[in-house]
């Protein structure tokens, strides 16, 4: 079934939706950080001369990052003994592989921020190819499969270049898991095997249809006659005899 993979994706939608919001507030979600301190924190990084914030999503990440470089506008809370112990948590949080940040958005043209929607994407493409091959579904779902399979890739990579690259790891990581998951599946459920099966199955049936066998028949005057019929013949036999003792039945 074309839909058949809408299901999950709909069961996957809170978890991307809450992933998001981790992502965008890491002070509330990842550490924890009372909302007191998260309002003075902001206020503080919004204040440092030549701080700009692109949106409200990334106010939490832009202060995690001015407190790891520019602990001194911090100055006020270090000394506070109330808050020294959170701003080190702040200060020691890893929210990046590398040189990249995964809660910033991929930049068009040549960076590195393009590695991590690149891998969601290709990973993507291949989990479809495997998925569509391995379950047999490459050969029933023909153009309108594949049609489907570059419009959700598409789609996808406008989503890469729009929300935080740690959706995309997220993303890819599912993808690879997916791979996995048809291998598994395919050799659990072999389509072609099924299939193999089910085309014997067939011919068996024809074949039994076909298959003259000997039967007794009574004749109009009660005697019984042997005859020679196939399985269709028996069965249109089997249906006249039937109405026969419905019409002796039930007039």
């Amino acid at each position: 079934n074309p839909a058949a993979g809408c299901l999950p994706l709909l069961i996957q939608f809170p978890i991307i939706f809450g992933l998001l919001r981790v992502i965008y507030k890491p002070l509330t979600h990842m550490i924890s950080i009372p909302k007191e301190l998260i309002t003075k924190i902001l206020e503080i990084t919004l204040n440092i001369p030549g701080v700009e914030v692109k949106s409200a999503y990334f106010l939490e990440n832009t202060a995690i990052q001015q407190i790891k470089t520019n602990i001194g506008a911090f100055s006020a809370l270090t000394s506070n003994p109330e808050y020294a112990s959170y701003i080190d948590k702040i200060t020691n949080l890893d929210m990046s592989i590398g040189s990249i940040n995964l809660w910033e958005n991929p930049v068009l043209g040549w960076s590195l921020t393009l590695i991590v929607p690149l891998f969601s994407i290709v990973t993507m493409l291949l989990s479809t190819l495997i998925s569509m091959k391995k379950s047999g579904s490459a050969e029933t779902g023909g153009a309108s499969g594949k049609g489907m399979m570059i419009f959700s890739a598409l789609l996808f990579g406008v989503f890469s270049f729009t929300y935080p690259m740690g959706f995309s790891f997220y993303w890819g990581f599912q993808n690879i898991i997916i791979i996995g998951q048809s291998f598994i599946l395919y050799k659990i459920c072999n389509p072609e095997k099924m299939r193999a099966e089910a085309i014997a199955a067939v011919a068996a049936k024809k074949k039994e249809k076909k298959a003259v066998k000997t039967v007794k028949v009574k004749a109009e005057d009660g005697s019984l006659t042997e005859k020679k019929v196939t399985g269709m013949e028996l069965d249109k036999l089997r249906l006249q005899k039937a109405r026969e003792l419905d019409n002796e039945r039930y007039n």
